[in-house]
């Protein structure tokens, strides 16, 4: 995905990672072809750049195209409208990608070359397999374009005719079922086969011709690959996926026609578990005939894409969210049962997976894409609608997500049986019940929904807080020395890892997009009896867990600690100068420079600005017992209000916490000269953080 060309680099950020290729044939032949009727076919290569088969021999050069023919080989019949194959990048030269295309013949390859992606490889001498659905050029050809260069293999799984209405070839969406997972069971040895029931489960009658399965070769014992093929015939020359090291996780869809006993077989050349689930599958010849199942084919088109807010959000770790997917791509509002589409995770928190369903069932055991974190990974999806024209994705890790659809299956979607997210705007808070132990809450503000419990356990000891953001909650408890640790959690509750493990003294605060974590540790020995104070400030990367010492003050103590600039550069402290007043700090986050920020007849131990740049605030000691708190236009005069301490949302909301524990909350983003202090109602909780206001979602 990246490179040094124009064309590789305004491909890899208009499709991350698009796997399926699926582009209109000629307006002639688009004019005519309303649905297709499928026709499996055992695995079956047809091109393989290593020996010549079907090609010229040799490695594909990078931005180099290949040319080849389809129809008339390997059983595909000249009137054929598209084709399912799985395509194989062998020894890259570079990282980037590969595109299948169809033109009409001598016709040259798009302008800029295609600017979709089949198969992405992350680096040089890497394999990796995708399966594609694609239309046919009009004589029957295709076009591969490979910006990465490596050996191409492609290999048929079956191609669909035209018919407006059919017996055998129609799909039937199914809720994910898993037939088969070998884990803690019967591994596959190097060389070993098992085989998988996939007729007479969820509901796939004996005579289906052909399944929909998605195949996940996991823990894999060396690099190798996982062919699957229907049982009571001898293993084909193909792969369905690779494994391009030992222990990797790898998933692909493949379509398989069903064999002897209502059987698949699987293979593994260097040894691996294998899981199997089930996403629907293909009627055979004594079916009713019907419309039902048909195959329209669409120009590929993207419909979601979390980093710039099209259609969904990023998605949070362990919670579900639904994708709009009727009306939007060319699949119409009503009369779809499932959609053919390619499903992108990239800038992933974790080690994870993702699991396409359709929404309104529930979540199944099943999954459809496996990755590393930070891994871009693409795979095809013949993911079933629910009743509302929307797909339910449930990832374990944070994670934007792309949709690219492609075409769309007839017929009716699955029943809808009641079971959806919860719609919550996420105020997360912590409660105490008696003083010694608590929970932290995700809250809906509107009301409408039951308060979401995530941490049952909460410690007393020590300053307990949390912030949150869509990605985790950051919960900072006491251990019992005494120390400070502090935990990422998902918004389901499952504690994903550990940030801070056990720190003296610890002041926290954090950058807006919840980063990195400033700390102020250790006592200062040179700050008043009555203050506990810290030394030193340290910045960890809440992803990564990597520490960096950025300031000590020797000389000083730091009392607060707050995230002054809204791009998360600077962190204001203030540290006890004298019995009764406070000096101000501004140290910048990149280059650890530590500058006092004097300020006449102030005596300010707690600054902040508002997330839009436009409101400031700072709270005033004045005594032992009294302080004083403004919020200020930046550049403008300043409003007292009463408060002892204030946090900004990243909404642009204003808490203000009061004695007892109370707070409220208040909007502030207003054009006015002043902000608009309109209460939200008063809030009777320890601490409250929130994350940015979109609808968000919690397991059901």
């Amino acid at each position: 995905m990246r490179g040094k060309t124009a064309i590789r680099g305004i491909v890899a950020a208009a499709t991350i990672a698009v796997s399926l290729a699926f582009l209109t044939p000629s307006a002639a032949r688009a004019a005519t072809v309303t649905g297709s009727a499928f026709s499996p076919l055992p695995p079956t290569r047809i091109v393989d750049t290593r020996s010549g088969q079907g090609a010229p021999v040799g490695k594909v050069a990078p931005g180099g195209t290949i040319h080849f023919q389809v129809a008339g080989i390997g059983g595909v019949p000249s009137g054929a409208s598209a084709v399912a194959l799985n395509l194989t990048i062998v020894d890259a030269d570079r990282p980037g990608f590969a595109s299948l295309w169809s033109t009409p013949t001598g016709t040259p390859p798009p302008a800029g070359n295609p600017t979709t992606s089949s198969v992405n490889l992350g680096s040089v001498g890497a394999t990796v397999a995708n399966m594609s659905v694609i239309a046919l050029s009009s004589d029957g050809s295709l076009n591969l374009f490979s910006d990465a260069g490596g050996y191409a293999i492609i290999d048929l799984a079956g191609y669909w005719m035209p018919a407006t209405q059919a017996t055998s070839g129609r799909y039937n969406a199914i809720t994910p079922f898993r037939t088969l997972d070998t884990r803690g069971n019967a591994r596959l040895s190097a060389e070993g086969t098992v085989e998988a029931k996939v007729t007479g489960v969820a509901g796939i009658p004996a005579d289906a011709a052909a399944v929909a399965v998605t195949i996940t070769g996991t823990g894999a014992a060396q690099a190798g690959f996982v062919t699957a093929w229907p049982s009571g015939i001898a293993r084909p020359t193909a792969s369905n996926l690779n494994l391009p090291d030992a222990g990797s996780t790898v998933p692909n869809l493949a379509i398989v026609p069903v064999g002897v006993g209502g059987r698949i077989a699987l293979y593994s050349s260097g040894g691996t578990d294998v899981i199997v689930d089930i996403t629907g599958w293909f009627t055979g010849a004594s079916a009713a005939a019907s419309s039902d199942g048909l195959f329209v084919p669409l120009p590929v088109t993207r419909t979601v894409d979390s980093r710039s807010y099209l259609g969904m959000r990023r998605l949070s770790p362990d919670l579900s969210s639904e994708m709009p997917t009727a009306g939007l791509g060319g699949v119409p509002v009503t009369g779809v049962a499932a959609v053919a589409l390619n499903l992108t995770v990239t800038g992933t928190l974790d080690d994870g997976f993702l699991t396409a369903s359709p929404a309104g069932v529930g979540v199944p055991n099943a999954s459809n894409l496996n990755f590393r974190r930070g891994q871009d990974v693409a795979g095809l999806s013949f993911a079933g609608l629910g009743a509302n024209g929307k797909v339910n994705v449930l990832s374990v890790s944070a994670t934007n997500i792309i949709a690219d659809v492609a075409g769309y299956f007839t017929g009716n979607p699955i029943a809808d049986e009641g079971i959806h997210p919860m719609a919550c705007e996420n105020m997360m808070s912590i409660t105490r019940d008696d003083g010694a132990t608590g929970s932290v809450l995700i809250r809906d503000r509107t009301g409408a929904q039951a308060d979401l419990v995530v941490v049952t356990d909460l410690r007393a000891k020590g300053a307990s807080m949390i912030i949150g953001n869509c990605d985790f909650v950051a919960i900072a408890q006491g251990n019992a020395d005494g120390s400070i640790r502090i935990d990422r959690v998902s918004l389901g509750g499952r504690t994903m890892g550990n940030i801070v493990s056990a720190v003296a003294n610890t002041i926290d605060a954090w950058s807006p997009d919840g980063r990195y974590v400033f700390t102020a540790e250790g006592f200062a020995t040179t700050a008043p009896s009555y203050l506990n104070a810290a030394r030193y400030i340290y910045r960890t990367d809440s992803y990564t867990g990597e520490r960096v010492l950025l300031l000590d003050v020797r000389s000083n103590a730091i009392l607060t600690l707050s995230n002054y600039d809204s791009a998360g550069k600077y962190v204001h402290l203030a540290a006890p100068w004298a019995a009764d007043a406070y000096a101000e700090y501004l140290v910048d986050t990149t280059t650890g420079v530590f500058t006092w920020m004097p300020q006449a007849g102030q005596k300010t131990i707690q600054r902040l600005i508002s997330p839009n740049g436009r409101f400031t605030t700072r709270v005033d000691f004045v005594d032992a017992n009294t302080s004083r708190a403004f919020i200020c236009v930046i550049g403008g005069d300043c409003m007292e209000v009463a408060a002892e301490w204030m946090d900004f949302t990243p909404q642009n909301e204003l808490v203000l916490y009061r004695k007892g524990m109370s707070a409220a909350v208040y909007s502030v983003d207003s054009a006015n000269r002043w902000p608009i202090l309109q209460s939200q109602g008063n809030l009777p909780l320890a601490y409250n953080e929130y994350t940015p206001r979109f609808p968000r979602y919690a397991l059901v």
